[in-house]
């Protein structure tokens, strides 16, 4: 796998934070009675990792399948990593 980024990839928002450490800002989804938060941390030791923040451990059925999105979509667009950002 290479860290370089497509071409026709727009770039991500990645913050660096040094040390070969990068995140993307979390995606809440939420509902009445819960907040998940998805997000993104990419090492250049590990590649790309997907991280769920759930206040209560558990994520309620009824948000699920809009967690998978934000999940799939993060680890779609964000696995060639910040390649020039």
């Amino acid at each position: 796998m290479t860290n370089e980024a497509p071409k026709n990839e727009a770039r991500l928002p990645w913050t660096g934070h040094g040390d070969g450490v990068w995140s993307l800002p979390a995606t809440v989804i939420s509902d009445d009675e819960c907040e998940v938060m998805v997000g993104a941390i990419w090492t250049d030791e590990d590649g790309l990792q997907v991280t769920i923040e759930v206040p209560e451990g558990m994520i309620p059925a009824a948000l699920v399948p809009k967690v998978t999105a934000a999940m799939i979509d993060l680890s779609f667009h964000g696995q060639h990593g910040p390649a020039g950002a």
